[in-house]
């Protein structure tokens, strides 16, 4: 009974880590994507009103080269937010025009590539950035906005780690909610068990003989005979039961 109860706790144990490490795998993984759409959104609402500034200047017809006052919208973006690593405006043909701050070049261009609006995390940053078109509707520059990853990393961090305290609360909890359970029921099963197997040995205390000599009398007519035969192979098959009933209470 005790190695029963083991089995079946170490299956309870297994089955609500497995269900509990799914469930939490896919809450963290949904945190992270919300958490990030967040970031993302709150990097567009800066892009978007430095696009509305710079827009100013070219829908009037100036060069994004000419327009002095490019820097200052950066500059000034750039203090609203510490975390934000650096701007950058760029020409259509990717040259950097304007530019503040720390700033990671490496997939910018191929991100920007004719959209309109693009994100994408890198390394050590978030980038968000927009399209720039001149008063014609046609492609004057990229305008690309990049913002530190640390922040989201520590709130991640955070949330798994609070994530995993729980998991293992709920493991330990569940575990000896099993372990309980498992041992009342298997206390109940046992008490009617250890009855029968009692009442089994008590029954065969004595062991069943069969008398080999019995043979039928002489004078007996045939049907007596065969009665003495035919009991003869009864108590024959009640030794052999017996037998295997005590070899069977005897393994218990």
């Amino acid at each position: 009974m005790g190695a029963l109860s083991l089995k079946i706790i170490v299956a309870v144990i297994g089955i609500s880590t497995s269900v509990l490490g799914v469930a939490g795998y896919l809450s963290y993984a949904k945190f992270a994507q919300t958490a990030l759409s967040l970031t993302e959104a709150r990097l567009f609402v800066s892009v978007r009103e430095m696009r509305g500034a710079i827009a100013t200047g070219l829908s009037i017809g100036l060069p994004l080269s000419m327009m002095s006052n490019v820097q200052a919208v950066l500059e000034r973006e750039a203090r609203k937010d510490p975390r934000i690593r650096g701007i950058a405006v760029f020409d259509e043909h990717g040259r950097e025009l304007y530019g503040i701050g720390r700033r990671d070049h490496d997939a910018l261009p191929d991100i920007a590539a004719g959209a309109p609006e693009w994100s994408a995390t890198l390394t050590r940053a978030i980038v968000a950035g927009a399209e720039l078109r001149d008063s014609l509707g046609l492609p004057a520059g990229r305008l690309a906005l990049w913002y530190e990853r640390e922040s989201l990393d520590t709130l991640k961090r955070d949330f798994l780690t609070r994530l995993a305290l729980g998991a293992a609360a709920l493991v330990v909890f569940v575990t000896g909610a099993a372990a309980l359970a498992t041992l009342r029921i298997v206390g109940a099963l046992a008490a009617p068990r250890e009855s029968i197997v009692a009442h089994c040995r008590s029954a065969l205390g004595r062991d069943v003989h069969v008398a080999e000599t019995l043979r039928p009398a002489a004078g007996l007519d045939r049907d007596a005979a065969s009665a003495v035969k035919s009991a003869v192979e009864v108590r024959r098959l009640i030794a052999a039961r017996s037998a295997d009933l005590r070899r069977l209470c005897t393994e218990e």
